[in-house]
């Protein structure tokens, strides 16, 4: 017989550019699971880390239809590779593979139209 876990809810509030580094270190020790529940939004002007994860979440989608695309597999990095990632620098990264996926759509489009012909 399974039995539940006994759970703990924990709020911790920190300045906006160190919430990735937070939520990488507490994922690496296999406890976060994120909230975006309006629980303390009078308290908090805005959801920290909101935009990171909608620009991390673009990315992810962006790179899975690549990788589709292109018939390649999604390898994961050895956990001495993982890094922190700035939020500028994931914007460029989501950017650039925001292009690369519009050159590969381009691409399906015309196979499509080919096959279409055929």
């Amino acid at each position: 017989m399974l039995m539940p876990l006994k759970m703990k809810r924990v709020a911790v509030q920190l300045l906006s550019e160190d919430a990735a580094l937070a939520a990488l270190v507490l994922a690496e020790c296999g406890a976060f699971n994120p909230e975006t529940a309006t629980l303390h939004a009078e308290d908090l002007p805005e959801f920290p880390g909101e935009r990171y994860r909608d620009l991390y979440r673009s990315a992810q989608s962006y790179l899975d239809r690549i990788l589709a695309h292109c018939h390649l597999p999604m390898t994961a990095l050895p956990p001495g590779r993982v890094r922190h990632v700035r939020e500028d620098e994931l914007a460029s990264v989501d950017a650039w593979l925001s292009q690369v996926w519009a050159k590969c759509s381009e691409c399906q489009e015309g196979m499509r139209r080919i096959e279409e012909e055929q």
